[in-house]
């Protein structure tokens, strides 16, 4: 999944480098469709550390692109920007909704 989603993203490079687009239309558009492909099943599978530092990456680098900053940009910085949570918080939630389903 972490292929496909860098895949997608690089995809949306010239999108994401536009000045001409404002940054929320740019976000709407990674949101729907990058962000899925990170999010995708995140409820049943596990990762360490260093694939968690991936899969930030990919959303961090989209946010950099899109507001022209810095790649030393710290990922909370980019995320308040971009008014997105980081993947792992996402994932927590996702994991409470399943639970919550299934009556676990």
């Amino acid at each position: 999944m972490l292929d496909k989603a860098s895949k997608r993203s690089a995809t949306l490079h010239r999108l994401l480098s536009n000045n001409r687009i404002p940054g929320r239309a740019k976000l709407l558009v990674w949101k729907a469709y990058v962000r899925p492909l990170l999010d995708y099943a995140c409820e049943v599978w596990t990762c360490d550390s260093k694939m968690r530092s991936k899969l930030e990456s990919v959303q961090t680098k989209a946010g950099v692109k899109t507001f022209k900053l810095n790649e030393k940009t710290k990922r909370e910085a980019v995320r308040a920007l971009m008014n997105a949570t980081s993947l792992e918080t996402r994932k927590d939630g996702f994991i409470l909704r399943y639970l919550v389903k299934t009556d676990l």
